[in-house]
């Protein structure tokens, strides 16, 4: 199980200028890029098993220009 949570906290840094917040029981993961690039679908493979370690779940929210 750690080094399922050290793998996805590897993948989560390599996601440039992604954010979290963490509100109630959800977990949002903020990629500042259109949705289908490759940040995209990085934030959406680690935010299965991110998820899964943290028991909430996690939304990956697409919005374009919010790393500006």
């Amino acid at each position: 199980m750690k080094l399922l949570r050290n793998i996805a906290a590897a993948l989560a840094a390599l996601v440039a200028g992604t954010s979290y917040a963490q509100s109630g029981d959800t977990v949002k993961i903020i990629v500042p890029f259109a949705a289908g690039g490759p940040a995209d679908q990085i934030a959406r493979i680690v935010s299965t098993p991110l998820g899964t370690i943290l028991g909430k779940p996690v939304v990956v929210d697409n919005r374009g220009g919010a790393g500006e």
